[in-house]
């Protein structure tokens, strides 16, 4: 029952963004069924318990290095007070700072990745400043 709840909801997900679109005409329906049968196909692999533990393991030590990296990032960048264990006791988790070798990371990695598409929109914004001061 839950399998058929979670496929409704995502039939339902997929009818209100089409309603709310503007160009439905365009919709790429091949990508997103392709996009579709990969996610079920993934969701089917990570169901067998003898993958999902390794999967859901690596996934678990990727996160305790991040944690590891974010910490001496903050003790180099700024000093080991902000760190160390008495000051997350005393002053609550700095969420900002424990997270920031993350964010720096993702950006990073996001501009490598699409570098086109962000030069490609920041020059069509350009232009259209520039369009709407000569008017």
């Amino acid at each position: 029952m839950l399998i058929v709840h979670s496929a409704l909801g995502y039939c339902v997900l997929l009818v209100i963004a089409y309603l709310s679109g503007h160009r439905t005409r365009s919709i790429p329906w091949k990508t997103l069924g392709v996009a579709t049968v990969l996610q079920l196909l993934l969701a089917t692999i990570l169901l067998q318990p003898a993958i999902r533990s390794l999967v859901f393991g690596l996934a678990s030590d990727l996160t305790t290095l991040l944690k590891k990296t974010a910490l001496t990032a903050n003790e180099s960048l700024l000093f080991s007070g902000v760190s160390a264990e008495s000051f997350a006791r005393e002053h609550g988790p700095v969420v900002a700072l424990e997270i920031a070798a993350i964010l720096i990371f993702v950006a990073s990695l996001s501009r490598v990745l699409y570098p086109c598409e962000t030069q490609r929109h920041f020059g069509r914004y350009i232009l259209s400043l520039a369009r709407a001061k000569n008017r």
